[in-house]
């Protein structure tokens, strides 16, 4: 059968098993996983033939691929945001010294291909430095604590 499903190829960082997995969106439940990518598509796309000849056999609908995976996106969009946190994002970027794009692009791709796009992105932590008032907390340099949450293992 020709291989026009898309396919979503991420890898789960989920209980230290780093397990590459490949999934069809089309096809509830198909999926392939493997140490490496290689391993996985080949699993997957083996299991993409039986669950297409299962369903078949069975008399169920076979669904046609869609076009969500293969259309052209872009790569622009506009996202409103609270002032304070668009304060903060900016503030980091300059730290980091890289662009406020960059690192909204990074901050993304952390949340997207870590958690996966719908799926739970709990163990994904994204921290934003917090301003601290230099009139209430004059012995605490924000600059000094975002260093320090960047260097704690549970930051990112």
């Amino acid at each position: 059968m020709k291989n026009d499903y898309p396919m979503r190829v991420y890898q789960d960082f989920e209980e230290d098993s780093f397990d590459w997995i490949v999934e069809f969106p089309d096809l509830p439940g198909c999926i392939g996983v493997g140490d490496t990518v290689e391993e996985a598509l080949s699993e997957a796309n083996g299991n993409k033939e039986e669950w297409l000849e299962t369903a078949i056999q069975a008399g169920r609908e076979v669904p046609l691929p869609s076009t969500s995976f293969v259309d052209n996106y872009s790569g622009k969009f506009n996202l409103r945001i609270p002032k304070s946190l668009h304060r903060e994002l900016a503030l980091q970027a300059e730290l980091e010294g890289v662009s406020l794009n960059a690192l909204c692009s990074t901050l993304l791709a952390k949340v997207t291909y870590a958690g996966g796009v719908n799926k739970s992105s709990e163990s994904v932590k994204i921290v934003v430095p917090a301003m601290v008032d230099k009139q209430n907390n004059s012995n605490s340099d924000w600059k000094t604590m975002w260093r320090e949450s960047l260097s704690n293992k549970e930051a990112c």
